[in-house]
């Protein structure tokens, strides 16, 4: 369960979480989306609003939804997905369904943009505007290093919601209890299945007789 926050009330060390622990772009629709791993990427303030800067280069099929797309999203997760992350780093959605692939869960945020429900935390961002980088401006060691010809174009995003994961007290006792109970009710079917299992009724009966029964059936 995601509750909305104040962007500047966010604890997000951008350096860590995008150039180490990675963040998935996403964007489209929840019926119809893309999503790329990136390592490179901002958050700061511009033109008096929170805003998130993104890079993608032309290859990407992510950046044709971008693209097509008033809205995309910048979802961050625990380390668990990092299996998940790469595999949305290497493989391509024009060859593989990656949320499904992923086992991801996707959600609408605002102006209907995808984002996924196993994430941490939640950038919903309105595309602002996007621009092809220039080589002609660029170093030439980082031309060397880092391109061959295929240049990022650099989009700038209003953070417009931002949904971290987690839930207030009675939302999270509804969840545990409604989890226990889809849990109880499975383990009693497949148990059911064992004739081995002989059952005792214990609703509401003494105790001392309930063990007599336990006992006299392991006699």
């Amino acid at each position: 369960m995601f509750q909305k926050a104040d962007p500047k009330s966010l604890t997000l060390n951008p350096f860590s979480a995008v150039g180490d622990q990675w963040m998935l772009i996403a964007a489209g629709t929840p019926d119809r989306c893309n999503a790329m791993t990136a390592s490179w990427g901002g958050l700061g303030v511009l033109w008096g609003v929170p805003m998130a800067t993104c890079y993608i280069r032309p290859q990407r099929y992510t950046k044709e939804f971008v693209d097509g797309s008033g809205y995309f999203t910048l979802s961050f997760f625990d380390g668990k997905y990092r299996p998940q992350l790469s595999l949305c780093g290497t493989k391509s959605g024009r060859d593989v369904d990656k949320v499904k692939e992923c086992g991801f869960t996707v959600a609408a945020g605002a102006g209907n943009a995808p984002y996924f429900e196993q994430a941490d935390l939640v950038l919903v961002c309105r595309k602002r505007m996007a621009v092809p980088m220039d080589p002609a401006l660029m170093p030439e060691d980082v031309k060397e290093k880092w391109y061959k010809g295929d240049w990022h174009t650099m989009y700038w995003g209003e953070i417009v919601e931002a949904l971290e994961g987690r839930c207030a007290m009675d939302e999270a006792v509804a969840a545990i209890k409604q989890a226990t109970r889809r849990y109880a009710k499975r383990q009693r079917t497949w148990f059911r299945r064992d004739g081995r299992i002989q059952w005792i009724d214990a609703d509401g009966g003494d105790a001392r007789a309930i063990a007599d029964e336990i006992l006299a059936r392991l006699a």
